[in-house]
């Protein structure tokens, strides 16, 4: 008797923690982490795409759909490129993304709109008769282009004086519009600023001195919410105002949202239910300690409960669900919800009390990496012991780096050796303190 209560007071027990998270079991199951998530309205489907090759056990290379019949794999997905990075809709075909090649579906196949071994397309954009392309791309079939090239009719062709504005090759990875100009960014090095520019029809303009980041920042998302233009991404300047990875932009000037966040990126943006949900490699949005999820609803912060334990990279929306997909696994204890979840609905957000900007007088906790940029062995000092500190290391896509290390006297010696080149982020954690900041292996 005694066993059968200890058993059942465990089930409860479970229960009661499973009860108090906002996620749910997102009705499938995949072996890797969506990139990217597209609702298709006209033919009522949840395109899903990324890293994944298996969803319900089942291969699927790349992407499936989702609705309420259940999940679809898209037969001759294996001869489309690999990761999905970008799905849209043009001319009543569906048009994929990734490194090497953009793809479409049509009559139950796929074919090749574009394959080239040196580019890789991570969005779209359909304006009038056309699609705009953008992603990593110079020089695509031989013509004159960089950034994006203009596809119409089974042709292609340059966007008009951008190629001048782009001193090195760039990513464009996010196309918007905004008012009268249609807005693009990513990590991008142009002549008149960095990261973001826009086109109003006639000429490139900059925004009040832009984002001027470097080769370790960049804009992952944009998002126009009550009328402005929200920008995330990793960097930490706007305008030459302090930046923590998201910013407002008015049309005439850069905004901070409240505190605003602490963390190393902003992976994705997206409105539901009247807020502006933000995710990525995020510990704090206002005064408030969040795991890699938060929303701004115009005049604070709020969070969901439930606590992530890797990066969320990718959020997406079918039938006023909100679905979202990261490195996490067994969230709050359930293994059913493996790198993707729903939301409930039903649950009510946090939100943070601190308005306005914060002059809290908590210790700040300070994280010097050198060298930097790093080929072999990358130090580590901090402010906080070490020695009883977590330390973990991200690669952009948030995905956790192992590594091996050894203390050297105050600090911290990691072999980074074994990476690829490109950047990674630190995070030290100890108690409820966090801090962080990002190398480059090169």
């Amino acid at each position: 008797m005694k066993q059968l209560f200890l058993l059942i007071l465990l089930a409860i027990s479970t229960t009661c923690v499973r009860s108090q998270t906002s996620w749910l079991n997102a009705g499938f199951s995949i072996d890797l982490y969506a990139r990217v998530m597209y609702n298709d309205t006209i033919d009522d489907l949840f395109y899903i795409g990324g890293n994944l090759t298996q969803v319900n056990g089942v291969y699927c290379r790349g992407m499936f759909t989702y609705s309420n019949t259940g999940v679809q794999v898209l037969d001759t997905l294996n001869n489309v490129s690999f990761p999905t990075l970008a799905i849209t809709r043009y001319q009543n075909e569906i048009y994929v993304g990734g490194f090497v090649g953009v793809f479409r579906y049509r009559n139950n196949a796929w074919d090749s709109v574009i394959v080239d071994q040196n580019s890789v397309f991570t969005s779209f954009y359909n304006i009038e008769d056309t699609l705009l392309i953008g992603g990593g791309i110079d020089n695509l079939y031989g013509f004159s282009n960089r950034g994006v090239v203009k596809y119409s009719n089974g042709s292609f062709s340059a966007f008009k004086g951008l190629k001048s504005q782009l001193s090195l090759t760039p990513s464009i990875d996010v196309i918007v519009p905004y008012k009268d100009q249609l807005v693009l960014g990513g990590n991008i090095d142009t002549t008149i600023t960095k990261e973001i520019l826009s086109w109003n029809g006639q000429s490139w303009n900059k925004f009040n001195g832009g984002i001027p980041g470097s080769g370790s920042e960049w804009v992952n998302d944009m998002v126009v919410f009550q009328g402005d233009l929200y920008v995330g991404g990793a960097f930490t300047k706007a305008g030459g105002a302090k930046a923590d990875h998201i910013m407002r932009w008015d049309g005439q000037d850069w905004h901070q949202l409240g505190n605003g966040i602490n963390g190393l990126s902003v992976d994705d943006m997206i409105i539901y239910d009247g807020k502006l949900w933000v995710s990525g490699i995020i510990f704090k949005a206002g005064s408030m300690d969040v795991n890699f999820i938060c929303a701004w609803d115009g005049e604070k912060w709020c969070k969901p409960q439930g606590d992530f334990d890797c990066p969320i990279g990718s959020m997406g929306i079918y039938h006023d669900t909100l679905f979202v997909s990261g490195c996490f696994k067994d969230l709050n204890g359930d293994p059913t919800m493996d790198y993707i979840a729903k939301y409930n609905p039903s649950k009510s957000l946090t939100c943070d009390t601190v308005l306005g900007i914060s002059n809290n007088d908590q210790e700040v906790q300070t994280l010097r990496l050198y060298p930097n940029p790093a080929d072999e062995l990358l130090i580590i000092e901090s402010s906080m012991d070490l020695k009883s500190a977590e330390i973990k290391v991200f690669n952009t896509f948030g995905q956790e780096i192992v590594f091996k290390s050894v203390l050297i006297g105050d600090g911290l010696s990691i072999d980074i050796s074994s990476l690829e080149n490109g950047t990674y982020f630190v995070m030290v954690s100890k108690d409820e303190t966090r801090t962080s900041s990002r190398f480059i292996k090169r």
